[in-house]
């Protein structure tokens, strides 16, 4: 196997991170190319809020009861670490009312917002054990619109950080760096039972860097990637993916999960 199929491979396996972020998001479409060699990220992903489209849920439910401690000094729950498959999440989050004032409890009516932070780190092997991933990425995402009877939540957040992937294919050892960092911007939910399916407004930026070395010969190789998803109420939303400093325009249709390029 070539440079370019590893790429392929270890491309896959941060993918898949990237999507179990969105495990519990309708919207989010499906993955380009599945990562079929690593643990099951997906299940894995209710649990990370990368960047938090559980967060309201993980709120809501912690926010009246649950593991998650309130620290009424900053403000802010603390929940206890979870571990999965050699992989450690954190996770806090704060509620605020319509004026910013943190709360000590979810309230329907009066609780306005949430903000979610979220991190995951450790070690994991590949299904096979052919391979393993050295994960260590945080994301930072504010929902805003909870209060009363309002019908849509609009996000804004950050999410970043590496993976490293290191794998055996063939004889041959490889070792790839990605490093991701994406942003959501005022991108507008409608709630299930407003009458609206698809997502108002707002952008999802993702980029992302990948370096793919072969030990045994010690050739490298470095890609990058850029996409720019722009949301509108509908199931077609233009995608702009720039792929080593070529620029494509695309359309992803949310309904049918494809993505297609001219």
């Amino acid at each position: 196997m070539g440079v370019h199929g590893w790429i392929r491979w270890s491309a896959a396996l941060a993918a898949a991170l990237a999507v179990a972020a969105c495990a519990n998001d309708s919207t989010a479409p499906a993955p380009e190319s599945p990562a079929t060699e690593t643990i099951d990220l997906a299940a894995l992903g209710a649990e990370l809020g990368l960047p938090g489209l559980v967060a309201e849920h993980t709120a809501r439910a912690a926010g009246g009861r649950g593991d998650c401690t309130y620290n009424q000094s900053t403000g802010w729950f603390e929940c206890p670490p979870l571990t999965r498959n050699g992989l450690t999440i954190n996770r806090s989050f704060a509620l605020y009312d319509g004026k910013g004032n943190p709360q000590s409890k979810y309230d329907a009516v009066t609780t306005a917002s949430t903000r979610i932070r979220t991190s995951v780190n450790g070690k994991t092997l590949t299904r096979d054990n052919t391979g393993s991933m050295t994960v260590n990425r945080s994301g930072d995402m504010t929902i805003s619109g909870m209060e009363g009877e309002e019908t849509r939540r609009t996000h804004n957040g950050t999410e970043g950080g590496t993976v490293v992937t290191e794998g055996t294919r063939n004889g041959v050892k490889i070792r790839s760096t990605s490093t991701v960092a994406d942003a959501t911007s005022n991108v507008v939910i409608p709630l299930r039972n407003s009458g609206n399916k698809w997502p108002l407004s707002g952008t999802v930026t993702h980029s992302g860097t990948t370096t793919v070395t072969r030990e045994d010969t010690g050739e490298s190789r470095t890609f990058t990637q850029r996409r720019v998803t722009t949301y509108n109420g509908s199931n077609l939303v233009p995608v702009e993916i720039t792929r080593n400093g070529t620029t494509r325009s695309c359309t992803l249709d949310l309904e049918a999960r494809k993505l297609s390029c001219s």
